[in-house]
């Protein structure tokens, strides 16, 4: 059966360093890479990554406004067994 789920959360650490540790988290669960795009404009940070395994798939948008202190972070996961 298919299962999907979405979370928010925050982090006090930089886009940069929140990408990197969803990168290898992704990697480390066995999803492929299908999708990174990282863009930078106006002091605003919005990076994205995507990834698939054979069963389950996860999106994840990470966000960062004017030098803000916090990053917002929306992983979306649809899987049929999967933890990220």
């Amino acid at each position: 059966s298919q299962s999907n789920s979405k979370v928010n959360l925050t982090s006090n650490e930089n886009a940069k360093t929140v990408t990197e540790w969803y990168r290898q988290r992704m990697k480390s669960q066995g999803y492929n890479s299908t999708s990174v795009v990282q863009t930078q404009s106006n002091e605003k940070v919005l990076n994205k990554l995507a990834g698939a395994t054979n069963n389950s798939s996860v999106k994840i948008e990470i966000t960062q406004e004017n030098n803000s202190a916090l990053v917002f972070i929306t992983v979306e996961l649809s899987a049929s067994n999967s933890s990220i």
